[in-house]
């Protein structure tokens, strides 16, 4: 035996060293197989893990003999060198987690129970097969590759018989995957029919990749640091990008552009595009650019002139005409040439601004907003309000600019005041301004008063008529927050967001809430047609996001009786409102009529902007990011009845 002042045999330290890098090589195998364990929802993470599985039992039994070599070895190179067996302990800890994962995932189906009843003459058997604990398939795409997997591998991949599987597969559809098989006869002859459906259906490389490109582009970004925050990033954008990538999809960057580019394209010409792909094809982004290109080339013909496809590209109003129409009603209009010019000393006359092409913004038909026959059957508060939702002109009902900037000298033909004579308010239901008390003589304009030496402030609340225009109705931003009362203890209340609102103003109801000493304030409330409102003084009070203690504001507001009605005006049909799902709602309840304690003007709106949003479709409301949640404002569809559906 060797001592440490006797030469060390080269034969045994060879030995050792290839003894010792091949117990590495086993170890790091096994290694990337426990590793596999967390990716299992992956297919093809899950047929690489059950085809490295046969050899775990063969690469066990071999480390354990290389160890105790290995061991054996140094104690002859080197007296007194101490073994160690900490590495066996470690590969036995993989190897066990291992085993139990297979024991999980091993398909084993239970036999049918079979009860055969002895007083029956027919000797008729029945069977009643144990449910699989398997995830149910609702139709959602993002759920499909995992049921897939598990499915194809826990039955329709096992030998049983059909009637079994069938009955596995039925009792696992739920939601709309159950429609794809209404019609057809659930025997055991057409279990391949309706498996076959499904996988036509939902196994679509292409959509699923979009789905999962959806979820990465779509996860809400975060302003502060947060845990919480980083945990669900790393959970579903990981998850998608994993997912992504197990697609196998040819060439992936390209299909990531391709994804960009075609979400910059209006619906029509994605249609288009659609329609000249085959059924399983993957585009590329180099088809899209080529298709555009043509597309364009096609527009320009059908449209030729000198106008022709630059003016689609034209911001709004950019291109102008002037129309005149006495009364806010159609009149004569030089515009079209169609009927002689009434002069103006005869006549008083609005106009309108429309874009160059002619194009409706509400119809999409060839004709300024103005002539538009669903607008003309709005209400004026309904006009406003889809004015304004659209960025137009309040003067002109053109776009890309202001009210203070049109350059039109025109005021409207009733009121005398810088608005369009569509957009003419009267005194009715359908608009509140605040508070609801109106006092008598209130004509003046806010100006006038301010020249009487009598503070005015203009705050107008536009509330939608009770009307059912398509089964639609207009949100209005509404927002939940903490109200600190007397004692610091947060109250959370329901206000409205207004940037058309020169001041905060607080309800009486709410007041007696919080219990703040009321000041007092000579202000005067002016809306719509000048009309004033009797102010009860003015509060100091601070409030916070209901998500982030750190977004807190002290303001100053008109303490008056009522607000407005409750809004929304009808129930929100939520169930076509999906893209909002999984974010932070400023007000989780916009979707039910509620009563509403206060407003937030223009002194806090563009303090709490975030600057991003989230869109559906354009008769779909909007989400707006702010500092106190997203809120929920635009066009909206409506529930038929009284019920709603939550959004969660």
């Amino acid at each position: 035996m060797p001592t440490d002042g006797m030469e060390i045999d080269p034969g045994l330290a060879a030995e050792l060293k290839v003894l010792t890098s091949k117990k590495e090589l086993i170890f790091t195998q096994m290694q990337g197989i426990y590793d596999l364990l967390k990716k299992l929802s992956d297919k093809s993470t899950l047929q690489t893990f059950n085809r490295k599985l046969h050899c775990i039992d063969s690469m066990r039994a071999e480390f354990s003999t290389l160890l105790e070599r290995i061991n054996l070895l140094e104690a002859q190179i080197k007296v007194g060198r101490p073994t160690g067996f900490s590495a066996l302990e470690s590969m036995d800890d993989m190897y066990g987690a291992i085993k139990q994962a297979e024991v999980l995932l091993k398909p084993a189906p239970p036999p049918p129970v079979i009860n055969v009843d002895s007083g029956s003459s027919s000797g008729t058997q029945h069977i009643k097969l144990q449910r699989l604990e398997l995830p149910s398939f609702n139709g959602t795409l993002a759920d499909w590759p995992l049921f897939f997997s598990l499915f194809k591998v826990n039955v329709h991949d096992m030998d049983i018989p059909k009637s079994h599987k069938l009955q596995h597969l039925l009792s696992h559809l739920t939601g709309r995957a159950q429609l794809i098989c209404a019609g057809i006869t659930p025997t055991e002859d057409n279990y391949d029919v309706i498996w076959n459906l499904l996988v036509a259906k939902y196994e679509d490389k292409r959509c699923l990749a979009t789905n999962y490109l959806d979820l990465i582009f779509n996860f809400k970004s975060n302003k502060t640091e947060s845990g919480k925050h980083l945990g669900l990033f790393s959970d579903q954008v990981g998850a998608a990008v994993a997912a992504l990538k197990a697609l196998e999809i040819p060439n992936l960057e390209d299909f990531i552009l391709f994804y960009i580019g075609n979400s910059k394209l209006d619906d029509q010409s994605r249609r288009l595009f659609e329609n000249s792909l085959g059924p399983q094809e993957i585009p590329s982004f180099d088809k899209l650019l080529q298709f555009t290109q043509n597309q364009s080339k096609i527009l320009s013909r059908i449209n030729p002139g000198p106008s022709g496809a630059k003016a689609d590209f034209k911001p709004i109003g950019s291109g102008c005409s002037y129309s005149s129409h006495q009364g806010g009603k159609g009149g004569s209009s030089s515009a079209y040439g169609n009927k002689s010019p009434v002069s103006s000393s005869t006549s008083k006359f609005s106009h309108s601004f429309f874009v160059g092409n002619n194009s409706c913004i509400l119809c999409e038909e060839e004709h300024p907003l103005f002539r538009c026959s669903k607008f003309l059957k709005f209400s004026p508060q309904d006009r406003y309000v889809f004015v304004k939702q659209h960025a137009l002109c309040v003067n002109c009902l053109g776009g890309n600019h202001r009210v203070l900037d049109c350059p039109s000298k025109h005021v409207c033909t009733k009121c005398r005041l810088k608005h369009h004579s569509l957009l003419h308010f009267t005194h009715n239901k359908s608009v509140n301004f605040v508070p609801n008390h109106i006092t008598n003589g209130s004509n003046e304009s806010a100006v006038q008063s301010a020249q009487d030496n009598e503070p005015a402030k203009v705050s107008l609340c536009s509330q939608t008529a009770d009307c059912d225009i398509g089964r639609t109705t207009v949100l209005l931003s509404t927002v939940k927050i903490n109200i600190f009362d007397v004692n610091g203890v947060p109250r959370q209340m329901r206000f409205l967001l207004d940037n058309g609102s020169m001041c905060n103003i607080i309800d009486k109801a709410a007041l007696e809430i919080i219990k703040l000493p009321i000041q007092q304030s000579n202000t005067r409330l002016t809306g719509l047609g000048s009309t004033s409102s009797q102010v009860h003084g003015q509060v100091n009070f601070t409030f916070a996001s209901r998500f982030d203690n750190r977004a807190k504001y002290t303001v100053q507001a008109l303490v008056v009786d009522k607000v407005v009605n409750r809004l929304p005006v009808h129930h929100i049909d939520c169930s076509k409102l999906n893209y909002l799902h999984n974010i932070s709602l400023s007000d989780d309840e916009f979707m039910v009529p509620g009563p509403i304690c206060g407003v937030l003007g223009s002194s806090v709106f563009p303090y709490v902007l975030l600057g991003d949003s989230i869109s559906g479709s354009i008769d779909q409301p909007v989400a707006v990011n702010t500092k106190l949640g997203h809120v929920i404002l635009g066009t909206a569809p409506i529930q038929c009845g009284n019920d709603y559906s939550p959004l969660h």
